[in-house]
This record gives structure tokens, C-alpha cells and sequence, in this order.
């Protein structure tokens, strides 16, 4: 981390009439390149046999020891003359105690040369020695998107954050690959399988200065999302690992309300909407009681790469067993999805969250928790080496 406090030094102590602001504000405006999973049609979507399932509960369920659980974190520094971006992915089982960090916090603190790649850096001021990046480089600082192409003052600041992170994550998943234990396993990764962002379909709709731009952003998709998805079938055939993603904000997508399987809905509503209404007819005079809606098969149809179709679950989980009135405050929805697994993988995700005594799966809130502790701390402590002031940071919107 030397490197780029000495860079970031540096740039701060540029003669006045050397330098020339070039901060673009537009960039840290427009969400254009967002991840909402939605369909474009029904087309996109079949159901072979879609069901309405109460789950039951064991006294002495059967116990999953191989769960693993991945999340990644960023965390940002905006400056009028620079953006940086700081990230961090972990893997964790809580049951076994197996941890995974990249990058490893102490190595970077402690300036170990290990070659993580864990930071963007993108200066926004002209006349910045260029020779300084390759440094950078070198040291796990990039300022270059994945597919090689350099970071400008016009590129997305949420498209730079999409990037770090799905590339930490897929770091994660290329370690666990190697991992020779791990095999016979669950991962859930905290969101989902693989994005389908609108412009992925839409990218001839938009025209004018930044057309250049969303070029450069689906291919940076697609480099991404491929590598991924190799990864997860990759983790299948050889291990017998099942990813599953678990989605947490419903309100993004309208899936069920496109199909509206068990007739409930008349007009266009996003999938917690949906859900809400379907707990509440089924429970609204009974004890709420866990469920499940699923499995719905989603295409992701016509587009410049072939993915997989994948299996989308919605679970249902009260937050109290009482009996009265049900609405979206008793219950906690989120689905499940996964391109390999079946109904029986539901059932790790059912004891991680309901017999351990959380809503969520708790292996996913302690990766979450996990990951945005390195972030912070990687963070903190080049506020305090640099003296930046802490009005200069900020945690830009994630999921």
C-alpha cells in the first residue's frame, strides 16, 4: 500500500498551474449500467411444475457441515482531483471455521509483494506522472477495467464498483477451485447466479456521447460473467459444488408478476410485492408458516452470450410465529437461485437461516459482515496515513 500513499501524496502536491481539474460529475450520476434482474418477456421465463410448498420444520433436522458462504465489499475515497475504490471478497464456513480473504488485510498493511489485485484507482486531474500507475500495477492498484482498457474521469463510478467486486468474487470462487478439501459442498454467494443488466439488451436504444462507453461496459460484462458462470460449472463436474445465489432485494425485479403462477395479481409488481400478497391470503387468519414458490426456469434469452438458464426458488420466512394479521412486516422474503441444484438444495439454505436462528442465512451475513471489515479497515487506515479527511469517503450504494 505504500505506492499509492506515496501516489496519492504526489498528485496533492502538484503545483496549482500544473494540474487542471478534470472531475466528471456525470459519472457518479447515472446508474446506466445497474443490475436489475427483470424480464424483457414472458418468453424469458417457463414453469415446468411450480408449486406452492410449506416447509416443515424438524425438531432434529438433519445438519449441513459443508456450507460455505461468499460476499464481497467496496468502499470508496472521492476527491475533486481522484477516485479510488477498495475492495475485498471472503469465503467462509462457520461451521468448520474455514476462512478465505482476498486480499489478505495484513499482507497489504504489511507491503507483502503477493500480487493481490484489490483497488481502482482513477485520477482526475491532467498532467499525473503515468509512470506511477505501472507502479501501481504492480501492486495491486489497477486503472484498467477487465478487459484491459483504462479507466477515464467519463467511466460509470457504479460500473467501477460492479467490476471490482464481481472480479473479487470470481477470485474467490478461482481459490476455491483450488481448494483440494472443499469439494461435496454448497456455496451461496450473496446475490445472484449471473446479472442481466437492461442495457445488455437495450444497448441500441441509447445514443449520444457516452455510445463509446457502453460498448466498453458490455464487454467488460461479458468477460466477467463468462468467467464466472465457467467457474461455477467448473466447481460442479469437478467437486460437486453447488452455487446458489441468494437475492435479498425483491423490489429490483418483477418476475412474478409477469408469470403470476398462482393468480394473484392483475398488473405489473415487483416479485416482494407479489410475495407479500400470496402470505397474506394464504395466512391471513393462520399462524404464518415458512414457504416456498418455485421452481420458476429463467432464460435469459437472446443475447451476445450464451448463458445457462437458471432455477429460480422464492422463500417465504416469517419473522414471528403468531397468529393475525400478515403482511410484508411478519415476513422476510428472498430467492433462491442456482444453475445446477434442485428443490433438495433448499434445504442447507433452510437450516443456515431457519434452525439457526436467523432469517437470512447466517453464513451470508457473517461473509457480508466479514468483508466489509477489511474494507474498512483498509480504508481507515489510509485515511489516517494520508490525513484525508473522512468527509472524502464514501460507501456507495452495493447490493
Amino acid at each position: 500500500m505504500n505506492e499509492l500513499i506515496r501516489f496519492l501524496e504526489e498528485v496533492r502536491k502538484f503545483p496549482i498551474d500544473n494540474k487542471r481539474i478534470i472531475r466528471d460529475e456525470d459519472s457518479r450520476r447515472e446508474r446506466i449500467y445497474e443490475y436489475i434482474e427483470h424480464t424483457v418477456s414472458e418468453d424469458q421465463v417457463r414453469i415446468k411444475r411450480i408449486e406452492f410448498v410449506e416447509i416443515k420444520l424438524n425438531e432434529q433436522p438433519k445438519g449441513y457441515l459443508e456450507i460455505y458462504a461468499i460476499d464481497s465489499s467496496s468502499r470508496v475515497i472521492d476527491t475533486p482531483y481522484i477516485f479510488l475504490a477498495i475492495g475485498a471478497a471472503t469465503i467462509i464456513n462457520r461451521i468448520k471455521g474455514y476462512i478465505l480473504d482476498y486480499p489478505n488485510i495484513y499482507h497489504v498493511l504489511n507491503n507483502y509483494d503477493l500480487k493481490y489485485k484489490y483497488a481502482v484507482i482513477i485520477p482526475e486531474v491532467s498532467n499525473y506522472p503515468l509512470e506511477i500507475l505501472d507502479k501501481l500495477e504492480r501492486k495491486g492498484v489497477t486503472n484498467k477495467n477487465p478487459i484491459g482498457i483504462q479507466y477515464t474521469p467519463k467511466y460509470s463510478k457504479y460500473v467501477v464498483l460492479d467490476e471490482l467486486r464481481l472480479g473479487l468474487e470470481n477470485t474467490i470462487l478461482e481459490k476455491t477451485l483450488q481448494e483440494s478439501s472443499i469439494r461435496d459442498s454448497y456455496i451461496f454467494i450473496d446475490g445472484p447466479i449471473y446479472y442481466t443488466p437492461p442495457l445488455v439488451y437495450q444497448l441500441n436504444e441509447f445514443h449520444g456521447v457516452k455510445d463509446e462507453l457502453l460498448n466498453v461496459y458490455v464487454e467488460s460484462w461479458k468477460y466477467l460473467i463468462e468467467k464466472r458462470v465457467n467457474l461455477i460449472d467448473k466447481l460442479y463436474k469437478e467437486r460437486n459444488i453447488i452455487v446458489l445465489g441468494v437475492v435479498k432485494r425483491l423490489y429490483r425485479s418483477n418476475i412474478l408478476s409477469r408469470i403470476d403462477p398462482l393468480r394473484v395479481s392483475n398488473g405489473n409488481i415487483n416479485d416482494e410485492a407479489y410475495l407479500s400478497i400470496v402470505s397474506t391470503i394464504r395466512y391471513q387468519e393462520l399462524t404464518p408458516k415458512p414457504f416456498y414458490i418455485g421452481p420458476i426456469i429463467y432464460d435469459p434469452g437472446r443475447i451476445t452470450i450464451k448463458l445457462p438458464s437458471k432455477k429460480l426458488y422464492y422463500i417465504g420466512l416469517p419473522r414471528r410465529q403468531v397468529a393475525g394479521r400478515t403482511d410484508y412486516r411478519n415476513y422476510m422474503f428472498y430467492r433462491v437461485e442456482t444453475i445446477h441444484g434442485d428443490d433438495e438444495s433448499l434445504n442447507p439454505i433452510i437450516y443456515d437461516s431457519i434452525y439457526s436462528g436467523s432469517i437470512l442465512p447466517l453464513s451470508i451475513l457473517l461473509a457480508d459482515n466479514r468483508a466489509k471489515k477489511i474494507t474498512n479497515g483498509m480504508l481507515n487506515y489510509l485515511l489516517r496515513i494520508t490525513n484525508l479527511p473522512t468527509d472524502h469517503t464514501y460507501q456507495y450504494i452495493t447490493f
